[in-house]
């Protein structure tokens, strides 16, 4: 049985890069079917030189190759698993969309290590 770890996007409203980050989520939120199931649309990157965490992993888009936000840092499984050399798999579970002119994303995400 394949076990997905529930996770959360976080900096992603706060980026300098917002409204990019915005657009895309959009487009995925818009097409959350298709997306939902596939891997190849995010993937982690270990961040050890983050200057305001040294245990920083970042989520970035593949396409385009964008850096939308972190996973929370009370998930330090993550941190752990991928320094072990662990893979991990990540996809969108849900992106909700909330307020008008000040919009804010919630995007929740599943993990999936590999083996």
């Amino acid at each position: 049985m394949t076990k997905f770890y529930p996770s959360y996007l976080v900096g992603h409203n706060k980026d300098k890069n917002r409204a990019a980050i915005h657009k895309c989520l959009e487009i995925f939120r818009q097409s959350l079917r298709k997306v939902a199931n596939d891997s190849k649309y995010l993937r982690l990157v270990r961040e050890s030189d983050n200057p305001y965490d040294s245990d920083a992993v970042a989520v970035y888009m593949t396409d385009p190759e964008m850096r939308i936000g972190y996973i929370p840092s009370k998930h330090h499984w993550v941190t752990e698993a991928l320094d072990e050399g662990t893979k991990i798999d990540v996809f969108f579970k849900d992106i909700r969309k909330e307020g008008f002119l000040r919009k804010r994303y919630y995007c929740d995400l599943s993990l999936l290590p590999r083996r």
